[in-house]
């Protein structure tokens, strides 16, 4: 999970940190404090030189974690002392192209700072992508427990959106991701909005809603709970499918409309219906057509019958080629006609 690899780095940094002198440099660029004109000096460089080097160690680490996860796009650790390092030397000079970048007083630093344990920011532009990211960050702790850095990750919100927004869920379906505080941290149509870097980015808020359905749905989200709900809105009912993303310390739901997922099992029955009839229809011919192929040699039978009572003698066979128990009935009824009629006839004689 992101924040057990976090709290990692920052064990192995606080480790780093208290071993001391260091002496070889291995070369990996860091980003030095903002002095006001430019980033760092001789005399910094000086001053800092046992954090810088403690640094690369921990830039190498981040370096090698980041490569195999998919979903941190920066990996970094800033001091109080404002030197920085970061997995990607490319970022450092992006950063130093900026003016007055500094990591103390990013929200990511503050807010882990100030909580003394892992936290996740709300959505803020990263002044490396230009883009929306939240940050999973962590206070480095000295052996006496004060506080000398904090080990960032960022997420993307663009990786999010492809993996989460892009998803073809059908049935006029969207879905949103929120943090633990009812924030939209992904959702349809959230973007940087032309915000700098060092401007506050502000994120809408689920729980503004005036929907109580919708209301009490965010509010198990927020609690990390999973399960379906429902909710309505201007005549349309929506259902909603939410579970946790401990991972990222955040709550995924997909919204789809009741009536358009209802619509393949009301297709289906409409289906089901129509082949019931077609089967009512062909099953009234199939009754009708051996009904008359028993009931009309029947009849003709008992029209015979009824002749030969009336002492005709003029009586004519059935013809037949059936084989079936009609067919034999007719033959041995033919054979009772031909008796009959020479019967009738010695007798006129």
């Amino acid at each position: 999970m992101l924040q057990d690899q976090i709290e990692g780095v920052a064990d192995y940094s606080s480790q780093i940190f208290s071993r001391g002198n260091i002496a070889e440099d291995l070369g990996f660029k860091v980003l030095m404090p903002w002095t006001g004109k430019g980033y760092g000096n001789n005399e910094l460089q000086e001053k800092f030189a046992q954090e810088i080097l403690a640094l690369q160690r921990i830039g190498e680490v981040l370096r090698n974690l980041v490569k195999k996860n998919p979903y941190i796009e920066l990996g970094y650790m800033a001091t109080n002392s404002n030197v920085m390092v970061l997995n990607n030397e490319g970022a450092v000079r992006v950063i130093e192209a900026e003016t007055g970048y500094i990591p103390n007083k990013r929200p990511w630093y503050i807010e882990a700072k100030a909580a003394g344990k892992t936290i996740w920011t709300q959505p803020y532009v990263d002044v490396n992508t230009k883009k929306l990211v939240v940050t999973c960050a962590t206070p480095v702790f000295q052996s006496n427990g004060r506080i000398i850095g904090v080990v960032g990750f960022d997420i993307l919100l663009d990786t999010l959106q492809k993996d989460i927004i892009t998803i073809d869920i059908g049935y006029k379906g969207y879905a949103f991701l929120i943090d633990r505080k009812g924030g939209f941290l992904v959702k349809p149509g959230m973007n940087a909005q032309n915000v700098s870097w060092n401007q506050s980015f502000q994120t809408d808020n689920a729980l503004t809603t005036d929907n109580v359905q919708f209301k009490a749905i965010i509010e198990k989200m927020m609690d990390g709970k999973h399960g379906l709900g429902a909710y309505s809105e201007r005549g349309n009912t929506s259902i909603v499918s939410y579970t946790p993303l401990p991972a990222i310390n955040a709550g995924l739901a997909i919204v789809v409309n009741q009536e358009s997922v209802m619509q393949p099992a009301v297709d289906i029955q409409k289906l089901i219906f129509g082949i019931w009839i077609v089967v009512v229809a062909i099953s009234i011919f199939i009754g009708l057509l051996i009904g008359n192929t028993i009931t009309s040699p029947i009849n003709r039978l008992t029209l015979i019958a009824d002749q030969i009572s009336q002492g005709k003698t003029d009586l004519k066979e059935i013809s037949t080629t059936r084989k079936d128990e009609i067919g034999v009935l007719i033959k041995a009824f033919n054979r009772l006609v031909s008796s009959v009629r020479i019967a009738m006839l010695r007798i006129k004689k």
